[in-house]
């Protein structure tokens, strides 16, 4: 027997004496897990604060322990990480840490904890799932959100300002819609611009894939079929790819926000990056990463994320998180009192250049929220 210390947290591993040898007792460190990850969900109720201390050292273990995490840190028998596989207490530490940051007004944390959902080995159990959607659900808005119809489409548009009174809708039929009157104005193809754009006017991002690679923006010269890829976060190396994979990022891994003189402006929950590109949209040096404290690249072309950088917004299937780098990178949660009457998922979102504004495609709605 032995105890593993991590952080504060112990964790103990037994040897069991077979005929063949010495064999882990692989009950650990899923038993003792599940054991402290049970102690965070019952002091979720009384205590989010406690509750998230509790989750987060759960995470921290398996990410120090388990293969599966990526980047374990202890070692046995020449191989990095123990082979943990599935961790449901794992999971469930994830939903009581995601759940304790909403109910703490944390909401771009809890976007990057969620993230955690994405590890194939943490898939929660629908109780955990339900648990976190209704925290979403409950949670306080920071103010008070007002939204209004003002056109529809059915199938996907790509939604974006060209001005703070007009929104461009790059769907089926193209048009732009002059806010104050509500006059709509077919546009021509020549007339439109994807939203994320180099400063040139040449090169447009088409998205962000999640590959064996890594996290990957999707790159190509505008109105034409080439294509090329720079990187956003490399995948580690202690986490291989068992399979090839080659699909498009879900919200909470990375996005990308806009394109500056600088490069691509990325966002992953609580993280944000320039990814620098030359003049022909090729990777130009490893990403760099800003905190809350750096200055921002600008002017910024993009869709969800104003001129100057300060706000970006971050859809969710609840609401709307809107991230305020002016304050420290606070997340300010929006999410209009009727928000359910209108159904469908979020599936495009823009913020206007003076960041009051948002506008989403909420099913077949096109809608322009206010606060």
């Amino acid at each position: 027997m032995a105890n593993l210390r991590i952080g504060k947290t112990d964790v103990p591993l037994a040897w069991l004496d077979r005929p063949g040898g010495f064999a882990r007792d692989v009950s650990e460190p899923e038993a003792r897990l599940k054991e402290l990850s049970d102690g965070a969900w019952e002091s979720l109720s009384a205590n989010p604060t406690i509750a998230s201390t509790r989750a987060l050292a759960v995470l921290d273990a398996f990410v120090a322990l388990c293969r599966e995490s990526g980047a374990a840190r202890v070692g046995l028998s020449g191989t990095q990480g123990l082979q943990c596989q599935q961790s449901p207490a794992t999971a469930r530490a994830a939903s009581v840490a995601i759940s304790a940051s909403v109910r703490l007004g944390s909401f771009v944390r809890a976007l990057e904890l969620q993230r955690w959902w994405q590890n194939p080995a943490l898939q929660p159990s629908p109780e955990e799932r339900n648990l976190v959607q209704a925290a979403w659900r409950k949670a306080k808005a920071n103010a008070v959100a007002s939204w209004s119809a003002i056109d529809s489409e059915g199938g996907q548009a790509s939604l974006y300002f060209r001005d703070a009174d007009t929104l461009v809708v790059d769907g089926r039929a193209p048009r732009q819609v002059q806010l104050s009157s509500g006059i709509k104005t077919q546009l021509s193809e020549a007339e439109l611009m994807p939203a994320i754009h180099d400063p040139s006017n040449r090169f447009a991002v088409r998205g962000v894939r999640a590959t064996c690679a890594g996290f990957e923006a999707e790159l190509g010269p505008i109105r034409s079929r080439q294509s090329h890829r720079a990187p956003i976060e490399r995948r580690s190396s202690k986490e291989p790819c068992r399979t090839p994979i080659d699909r498009p990022a879900t919200v909470f891994e990375w996005a990308v926000l806009g394109w500056a003189p600088q490069g691509l402006v990325a966002a992953s929950g609580d993280l944000l990056r320039v990814v620098p590109l030359d003049q022909v949209a090729k990777p130009a040096g490893r990403p760099i990463q800003l905190g809350t404290s750096s200055p921002l690249p600008a002017p910024i072309h993009g869709a969800r994320i104003t001129t100057d950088g300060t706000r970006y917004v971050i859809p969710h299937a609840e609401g709307v998180v809107v991230r305020d780098w002016r304050k420290s990178g606070a997340g300010l949660w929006l999410r209009p009192a009727d928000w359910d009457k209108v159904p469908g998922d979020v599936r495009s979102i823009a913020i206007s250049p003076d960041g009051r504004k948002i506008a989403l495609q909420k099913g077949s709605e096109i809608r322009l929220l206010s606060w």
